[in-house]
């Protein structure tokens, strides 16, 4: 080997004749930059693509169709919203048929034999004799009268044999072939069983016959021989087989130049991705080819879907109820009642999320791959892209109570677990108070007065600079696509008399955004050396509260702790009414993403894991052998893990931990103290911690009585930081009384992560940012970029227009530490910082407005 080869061996670099350890800090083993997640990839010859509808309003839209932002759009398929792919939707009323039903004992049909009667509640069973006589066509059936509109039709065949006779088997052949013969049916007995009378006369069910679900139009049902005189097929729900195709939309010329995705919605209400069809071979070939021949293809767009599951939770106790409102079909009402019934623990809503996903990812020619799953109120993405989805996009609005921040953590951190791109949906509805003369308390901007949710007009919505500051967040953290609901009309206006509109303040916002980003298209990667690792079943919503998926299941420590770090991070600024609030100022930075360590495939891989300096595990753990592998080989290698003395399991031993438990339990005691028994903090809520002791460690914090709270135990190249205090918050259970908000006050602090985030942040970023304000960091090939966001004196309700508060201005100081800079330099204004002598740059940002400083240096490790 020549003395000027290199070895790059995980973060360590070997040359020959020296080694370089890796730089690091008190709490954080490896403080290097590099190696560090890649920059946003190209999507079809773009890194970003701001998606507008321009094929509406075409005359009025023609000067702002001049526009360049206008012209970064991608395509959606012309017909609107397939809400199915079935060629033979199921009928609107719906009818119990049956065309034959045998009863065997042995080989020998009985039925022939026999008598028989039928009934029905809601009408009559009309032809009741045409079901044993021999002929199973579709003229020889009997059928129910009236129709009921997308609702079960009861009834019953009951047979009489002259004299007893011991029966093993029924074949009930039902519904009716379409009269274009292709192979479905309608009206099949989905739903049904087989009854004998007990000794008291009553009709009971024969053992293994109660069928749910059937799709096949002749299902034989095989049982223990009985001996009866009276048989009963009783069928409680129809069905219809219906056939799957990609000719509903493959018929479209689709463009070769621009990406595209056909809008389906088949998962959203009446949940036509429940309904069963048939998907022959012929057109899967069909879909495939014409998928294969569309590399421009993004996929099909879902929309919401964590918002349509909980439509189903909230509906699950009355599931008839929440059938009728959405007029589904007997087929669709089933997956209701099968979900409701999944739906009763937090384990099995996981189960019944699954099964959604399945639902609709079959519906969808079984491509989970070009599925594109919207988050709005729930971070359900790393679910979808565990089970196979490839793009995930996060929905912001302001309804006056969300946090932006959180939800970027954690559709960014889903993005790079899984490898794959990640979209930004903006929509600018704001939530108010309900004055007296509107309709809905919900509000969008309406310049144009020719929108659905227009009873403030122009004043609705969220303010301008919300949506500045979400463009500008989405294009600075990595999303490759902007979604702009609401487009033309929150970003577009009358023009006086002419016809032509011109831009709102919304649409110069996104104009101003637009040629940013078109001037500075390198935004380098978004650096974020903080994962914090949550359970598989976390359940959280990122824009109100850590509560377990919805407020019908137990707030455990685990999700209270979830909860904790998210207002640590982004403090929250609840009670401020119909205020449009999205995002916090955090001491920290934007430097964390949400990753889940240990979905159901496999414990996360060191490939996403080594470009996290910190893996902070959150909420409930308990490592299995190949997890508490992987934790290992994480530290290992350099990195940090920060461990609570709740989630270590059995597999991690105190050779790794540094620490040996006890199982006995205590209070801090006031003031916490550091190694070095200074004075660190002092608590303002009581908090428990376990008794332990060291197994070759350091004590980084303990409190007035000596007892240890938060210990260093070195581990290969790593650090492992575990503390003994329960879950990192204080003692009390607060439980969550409300989906949208925790009962811990707002301005409520947690001092143990409050402490260990700082330090982290201290040594991990190579600046320190001083002042109000919200801040990032981008890593980019001759140095970075430090944005800045002042979300502070920004006054706008749902019926009020914008209104600044100059005094809220925010000043901000940015110290570079150690590194040689050559030059600073605000990239929306064009100002030029020069770097006073302690290495700083002071800088004044606007109320609710943005700066972007390029800094050029070296010392970027």
């Amino acid at each position: 080997m020549k003395r000027s080869s290199l070895i790059l061996f995980g973060s360590v670099i070997l040359s020959a004749g020296s080694f370089s350890f890796l730089s690091g800090g008190e709490f954080a083993a490896n403080t290097n930059i590099h190696p560090y997640f890649a920059p946003p990839a190209k999507l079809h010859g773009k890194t970003l693509w701001n998606n507008v509808g321009m094929g509406r309003y075409q005359e009025e839209l023609s000067e702002i169709a001049k526009e360049p932002m206008t012209q970064s759009n991608y395509w959606k398929m012309p017909a609107g919203s397939f809400r199915n792919f079935f060629e033979n939707p199921p009928p609107d009323n719906i009818r119990l048929m049956v065309r034959e039903i045998l009863i065997f004992s042995g080989k020998k049909n009985m039925a022939l034999s026999a008598g028989v009667t039928a009934a029905a509640p809601f009408g009559e069973i009309r032809y009741p004799e045409r079901v044993n006589d021999g002929d199973d066509s579709r003229q020889s059936t009997s059928y129910s009268a009236p129709a009921l509109m997308k609702q079960n039709q009861p009834g019953s065949y009951t047979f009489t044999f002259a004299k007893p006779v011991k029966i093993d088997s029924v074949i009930i052949k039902s519904g009716r072939e379409r009269s274009e013969e292709n192979g479905t049916y309608v009206h099949l007995a989905a739903d049904f069983s087989i009854q004998i009378k007990d000794q008291s006369g009553k009709w009971v069910k024969i053992k293994g016959t109660d069928i749910k679900g059937n799709t096949l139009p002749e299902r034989k049902v095989t049982f223990a021989p009985v001996t009866v005189k009276e048989v009963k097929v009783d069928i409680t729900g129809q069905g219809t087989l219906m056939k799957r195709t990609p000719s509903v939309f493959t018929k479209y010329t689709a463009p070769k130049d621009i990406p595209f995705q056909v809008t389906t919605l088949i998962n959203r209400p009446p949940y036509n991705c429940f309904e069963d069809s048939i998907l022959t071979e012929d057109d899967l070939k069909k879909y495939q080819h014409w998928r294969d021949s569309h590399p421009n293809f993004m996929g099909f767009y879902i929309g919401e879907w964590d918002n349509d599951i909980m439509h189903i939770y909230y509906g699950r106790k009355n599931v008839e109820k929440l059938a009728k409102k959405f007029a589904s079909s007997p087929t669709i009402r089933r997956s209701f009642h099968k979900m409701a019934e999944m739906m009763k623990t937090r384990e099995g809503f996981m189960k019944a999320l699954k099964y959604y996903f399945d639902c609709i990812a079959e519906s969808h020619f079984r491509d989970p791959a070009k599925l594109n799953f919207i988050d709005c109120c729930r971070a359900f993405s790393h679910y979808a892209q565990e089970w196979g989805a490839k793009y995930c996009i996060m929905e912001t609005t302001c309804n006056g109570y969300q946090r932006h921040q959180p939800q970027m953590y954690f559709t960014r951190g889903a993005a790079r677990q899984y490898g794959n791109a990640w979209g930004w949906y903006i929509a600018p509805t704001l939530l108010g108070k309900k004055p007296p003369h509107a309709r809905v308390p919900y509000t969008d901007p309406d310049y144009t007065g020719k929108w659905a949710l227009n009873d403030a007009g122009s004043k609705g919505g969220i303010s301008p600079s919300m949506n500045k500051r979400d463009r500008y967040l989405a294009f600075l953290t990595g999303a490759t696509t902007i979604w702009n609901e609401v487009w033309p009309h929150a970003y577009c206006m009358p023009d006086g008399n002419k016809k032509a509109w011109k831009l709102s303040p919304h649409g110069e916002v996104m104009k101003e955004w637009f040629d940013f980003v078109t001037k500075n298209p390198d935004r380098g990667v978004s650096y974020a050396p903080i994962a914090i690792g949550m359970q598989w079943d976390h359940g959280v919503s990122p824009i109100v509260g850590a509560h377990p998926f919805a407020e019908g299941y137990p707030n455990m420590r685990g999700d209270m702790m979830n909860e904790a770090v998210l207002r640590t991070f982004v403090p929250s600024k609840m009670g401020l009414g119909d205020q449009d609030w999205g995002m916090s100022e955090t001491p920290y930075g934007d430097i964390c993403d949400v990753i889940l360590p240990a979905p159901p495939s496999e414990p996360v891989g060191m490939n996403v894991l080594k470009n996290y300096r910190v893996l902070f595990l959150s909420g409930k753990f308990d490592p299995d052998k190949k997890l508490a592998a992987r934790l290992q080989e994480y530290v290992k290698n350099g990195g940090t893990l920060v461990i609570n003395v709740k989630q270590l399991g059995k597999f991690l031993k105190s050779s790794f931990t540094g620490i040996k438990t006890t199982g006995k339990n205590m209070d801090v005691l006031s003031p916490v103290l550091d190694g070095k028994n200074k004075k660190v903090f002092a608590l303002k809520k009581p908090c428990s911690f376990e008794i332990v002791s060291v197994d070759n460690a350091d004590i980084l914090l303990k409190d007035s009585a000596g007892n240890i709270l938060l210990t260093r135990k070195k581990y290969g190249k790593g650090h492992v930081l575990a503390c003994t205090v329960d879950h990192m918050i204080h003692k009390e259970k607060e439980p969550m009384r409300n989906a949208f908000y925790g009962a811990w006050k707002r301005d409520l602090r947690f001092p143990f992560m409050d402490y260990l985030f700082r330090r982290l942040s201290d040594e991990l970023l190579p600046v320190k940012v001083k002042g109000h304000i919200q801040y990032g960091l981008n890593i980019r090939k001759n140095g970075m970029w430090v944005y800045l966001f002042n979300n502070e004196g920004v006054k706008k309700t749902a019926f009020t227009a914008q209104t600044l508060d100059e005094s809220k201005k925010a000043e901000v100081a940015v110290n570079f530490k150690k590194l040689s800079v050559s030059s600073v330099k605000e990239l929306r204004s064009g100002k030029v910082y020069k770097v006073n002598k302690d290495n700083t740059v002071k800088v004044i940002v606007p109320p609710g407005d943005v700066a972007v400083l390029e800094i050029v240096c070296r010392g970027l490790k």
